[in-house]
Formats: structure tokens, sequence, C-alpha cells
């Protein structure tokens, strides 16, 4: 039998003052609990919120779920009422059969102020990170008309974000949605850049000059630190693992590194951020004086770079559910990205590591035009120079991932133990697998 849980929930108001925010919390548990006899006269303070608070759901035969929501703006950003929770909650809630779940949309105070907390350290429970949907959660958005090039199109530009895939219109097309949203001055995503980093991060402009940096090309930390004249201590690892966090950026290390953070990169992976990098921000200026319509067209000599690389990303964030089609999900390790060093000078898109010591070597290509037997001379040229202490003793598996289509002629080589075409990725998953010979 399901137990029933009641709900308390608790939002915080950007720019209330401290007294606006009790005065709201006591207007929002009166409304939920209609209890006048707790919540009947505004809070004095945090200690009397608490104390009253407490005093109800001693009363309560139900388990409750509080959730202080948009913590950032209830606290004001004060650690002291972190500190004063943290008293309440060893003091009274912790042998209370309640639970309270903190949440805000400032990644940076979240992280720093909630979880790496001091103060709160070893009485979380749980952190649940809300990332992306995955490609087939995502394809859910959209209508039977559209066609899965358009569908990884939209997920290319804008990712498995809700938000940002409820704003489009299905009666238009993908050129008519990024003109109408991104390319004119009153579209939804116009200032969407300004707008994430306003409202995700406080002192927003240092990270805004890290993901700059990170546009250009995939950076270590000591490129970003020297290139920003920021020193190499603890403000740049901090603002890097709050970006990392918040799914903006990813830091990969190349495979068969290990843990070595020298050899560690940081790419931009939001994918918006690298469509708005290659084609609002560099723009602009003429956006602002009304060109925006046509644009996508205009300048489509630079979807292909971008396309490419955001692909690219695309594919690595998916990983998992790729090789879910290609049947071996269940066997990963690992995955990372193989790219020069010192000591070799070949580049892998991904490699994937597995329990049954074989390894993957996967190219990701992004072209409309077909894929002929060329693949396989430019794989075998790549393979060749693989560093021979990452493979030694272990099976090779070769994998194609394509978004264009795939020539029948390459098939029936079965040079590639694993291809897989972009309109496979939205294919129904009742018994999908993409043409594999072997798992």
């Amino acid at each position: 039998m399901e137990e029933h849980i009641d709900l308390l929930y608790l939002e915080g108001i950007e720019h209330l003052s401290g007294e606006r925010q009790l005065l709201q919390m006591q207007s929002q548990l009166l409304q939920q609990t209609k209890s006048y006899e707790y919540f009947g006269k505004p809070f004095s303070d945090w200690n009397d919120f608490f104390d009253r608070l407490i005093l109800f759901l001693k009363t309560s035969r139900k388990k409750k779920l509080l959730v202080l929501d948009e913590f950032q703006w209830l606290t004001q950003g004060r650690i002291s009422v972190v500190s004063i929770f943290k008293y309440y909650w060893d003091n009274f809630f912790l042998t209370m059969n309640h639970h309270i779940a903190i949440c805000g949309s400032i990644s940076s105070y979240i992280v720093n102020r909630v979880i790496q907390s001091n103060a709160l350290y070893g009485r979380i429970n749980t952190v649940l990170h809300l990332r992306a949907l995955t490609f087939d959660e995502a394809q859910l958005f959209f209508s039977g008309g559209k066609s899965s090039k358009e569908i990884l199109s939209y997920l290319l530009t804008f990712g498995g974000i809700p938000k940002y895939l409820t704003s489009l219109k299905p009666a238009l097309s993908y050129e008519q949605n990024i003109s109408e949203l991104c390319f004119s001055e009153s579209g939804e995503f116009y200032s969407e850049y300004d707008k994430i980093f306003y409202k995700q991060f406080k002192s927003g402009q240092n990270y805004q000059k890290i993901v700059e940096v990170l546009s250009h090309k995939p950076s270590t930390f000591q490129e970003i630190s020297k290139k920003l004249k920021m020193k190499s201590g603890g403000g740049l690892k901090s603002y890097l693992s709050i970006l990392e966090n918040a799914d903006f950026i990813t830091a990969w290390i190349t495979y068969g590194n290990g843990e070595r953070s020298k050899s560690k990169k940081y790419f931009l992976s939001d994918e918006f951020l690298l469509f708005y990098f290659h084609y609002i921000f560099p723009h602009k200026g003429a956006l602002s004086r009304g060109v925006g319509l046509n644009w996508a067209r205009k300048f489509e000599k630079v979807f292909p770079q971008w396309r490419g690389l955001a692909f690219e990303h695309f594919c690595r964030k998916n990983m998992r559910q790729i090789s879910k089609i290609w049947g071996f999900d269940d066997k990963v390790l690992d995955y990372a990205p193989l790219y020069p060093t010192k000591r070799f000078r070949t580049q892998f898109d991904l490699v994937i590591s597995r329990s049954d010591e074989t390894v993957v070597f996967v190219e990701i290509k992004f072209q409309d035009r077909e894929l002929g037997l060329e693949q396989i001379t430019e794989f075998e040229t790549k393979l060749a120079r693989a560093p021979w202490e990452i493979i030694r003793g272990k099976s090779i598996q070769k994998a194609l991932i394509s978004f264009g289509n795939v020539s029948k002629n390459l098939i029936d080589t079965k040079y590639f133990d694993h291809i897989l075409q972009g309109h496979q990725l939205f294919a129904k998953r009742e018994g999908l697998r993409s043409r594999s010979r072997r798992n």
C-alpha cells in the first residue's frame, strides 16, 4: 500500500526583502494548511518560522514533504539562514518523520551554499540533478509530421530542455521557428544568453568569460587561466565546477589517460550556447538593424561547421542511449574522445571501453551527402596511429554514426561492426537495433 505524503510548498520571490519573503511564506503556509493557530500571524524571523513550523508538524498525523523552492531568494543569499536550518535539522527535523527538499535556480548558490556547505555536511540524503531530456524522450514534443532530420536540427539547437522545446510553434518549419525566436530582437531567444547568466549565476561575468573562451575551442585549465589572466586557484576551479554541474560545459580526459588533470579539456557542450556563439553573438549588430529574416538561409555556409560540432556533442551526450541501440549498453565501462597528444597524433570522436575486454572506436560524421567506401580508408589510417597501450590484448570494434545516409556498398562490406544513421535515432524503440554484425 502506497504511503500518502502531503506537500507543503514554499517559493521564494526575486527582489523581495527578507521581511517580505517571510510574509510570503506565512501566507503560503496559511493558504495550504488553513492553520490559523500556527500561521495566522507574520513570522518575526527565521527562528520564529522554524519554531512554528515544527509545532505544526508535531501535530500532523500524515508525513509531510516541505519544499523550499528558489531557496536563494527565500534566504536572500544569507549563509546565516543555512546555519539556522542546520540547528533545527539536528535538533528537530532529524527525528521527525518528514522530508525536506531544497531547490533553486541559481546553480552557484545551491552548489556552494547548500550542497557543499560545511553546515550541512553529512546531512544531505539525496542530490537530484535534473538533466536535459534524452533524444528518445525529447522526440515526444514533436508531432508525427516532423521528419527525423528536422527533429534532430531542433535538438542540436536547443537540446532536451523542455522549456525551450515548448516555445516552438508546431505549424512552423525549423527555419521559420529559428528566424522568429532567435534572429529578431523581440524573439524569445535573442537575449537568452544574458538571461541565463543573470538567473543562473551570481557574479555572472566570470562565468560568461569562461564560456566565451570555450566557444572558440576546447581548452585545458591552464589555457583558460592564461587567457583570462585568472589565477589557477580555487576561484577558477569553482567556476568551472559550477558550470559543469549546470551542464553548460563538459570536461573530457583523452581516452586512456586515466585521471591525469593536465590532459583534461573543457568543452562548451550546451546546445543553445553552441548555436548562439555561431549565429547570434557575432551578428547582433546586424540583427538589431532588422536583417534577421531569412538569416539561416543567408548564412547557411556556416551551418555545416556548427552542425558538425553540435552533432558530435549530441552523440557524446547520448552515448548511453546509442550503445543501447547497438545492443551493448550493459557492457559500457567508460567512454571519452581520443584527441592528439605529444605521444600520438591520431584522433577519434569517441572511444568506448567495454567490460568484455573490447574497445570500440567511433567516428561521428555530419554530412548531408551519402557516405561511401572512402570512410574505410580514412578510418584505417586513423586506427593505424592509435596508441598501442590502450588496445593491447583487447578486441577492437569499429563504429560509424552518420547524420545522413550510409551507402549500401559501405554497409555490405561489413567493415564497420556498428552503423547508426540519423533517422534511426528516432525510430520506434520496440525491437530497434541498427545494423550490427556482433555485440
